[in-house]
């Protein structure tokens, strides 16, 4: 099944108060993936533009306000969309390929409900999930007990299930809070079972930009633990997830503070002009 750009998107969740910080992620996504979707935002009140889907939701309504925002898509005409809360922009280049086409294919073809990009492998939360083979890059089926099946790190959904995901969770909520759906939703048995059964995590490796050697990865993350207690920026190893969309662990904010790891990871790493750029956003949002 080959899927095209006109059916897949992007949805950029955030608020008011951290607007520049989704604006800060578009800009980082413009750069990174190549011939990505279109992208749209919620979040903001009312719409400022096509993009930007208008809401009558309080900042602390997430569910609702995503709810909203996700079945506004649907009427569009979207299937499948890549949901990126507004502090988890790339940090290296992403394989748009795979992101664009790879991906949804796979969802369509695994009749899937989700697909996270933050996936299995690199100091990642271990599920022991069945592998699905070279065929599907090493996908992993996710765990029926798997707490966190539903990350809100970046992840591409099935449209119409995170709809109806979302109003169990709703229904379900007296907190509408992100937290709150990434942590419940997972093990809601109101959700059906085929749609539990059927979430799936990357091979970061197997999907990655650059070519890289599992061993190699393998060995840099054993000396993570080996070497950390010496030398504790090593443990920046254990943020990075090397993938189809490169992320740090906990995206720009971690409690409502910068996040330090990805301070640090720019700085080690040589990314002066991102450090600067994302510096500049942080001190809006900290007045």
């Amino acid at each position: 099944m080959i899927l095209s750009n006109d059916q897949i998107c992007i949805l950029i969740t955030t608020f008011s108060k951290r607007r520049i910080l989704a604006e800060f992620t578009e800009k980082k996504i413009d750069k990174s993936w190549g011939q990505h979707p279109p992208i749209f935002f919620s979040g903001c009140g009312k719409s400022t533009n096509e993009r930007w889907l208008p809401t009558e939701r309080t900042p602390s309504n997430w569910m609702h306000e995503t709810y909203d925002a996700v079945n506004r898509l649907i009427d569009m005409g979207f299937w499948g969309c890549y949901l990126i809360l507004d502090d988890h922009p790339p940090v290296r280049r992403c394989h748009s390929k795979h992101l664009n086409v790879t991906i949804p294919e796979f969802l369509a073809v695994l009749d899937a409900t989700y697909i996270g990009l933050n996936g299995w492998g690199q100091n990642r939360l271990q599920c022991n999930g069945d592998k699905l083979g070279v065929k599907f890059l090493n996908l992993e089926n996710v765990t029926l007990d798997f707490k966190y099946k539903f990350s809100l790190h970046p992840a591409f959904w099935n449209l119409q299930r995170f709809a109806q995901i979302l109003k169990i969770m709703i229904d379900d909520s007296l907190n509408y809070g992100p937290w709150r759906f990434e942590k419940f939703a997972g093990l809601n048995i109101k959700i059906p079972i085929k749609w539990r059964k059927t979430t799936y995590r990357v091979s970061g490796i197997d999907m990655s930009k650059r070519k890289l050697f599992p061993k190699t990865i393998k060995l840099q993350h054993s000396a993570l633990y080996f070497f950390q207690k010496w030398f504790p920026p090593l443990r920046i190893i254990g943020y990075y997830y090397e993938g189809p969309y490169p992320i740090i662990r906990s995206g720009l904010v971690k409690k409502g503070k910068p996040n330090d790891w990805f301070l640090k990871y720019l700085i080690y790493f040589g990314k002066w002009n991102y450090y600067l750029e994302l510096k500049k956003a942080l001190s809006v949002i900290q007045k």
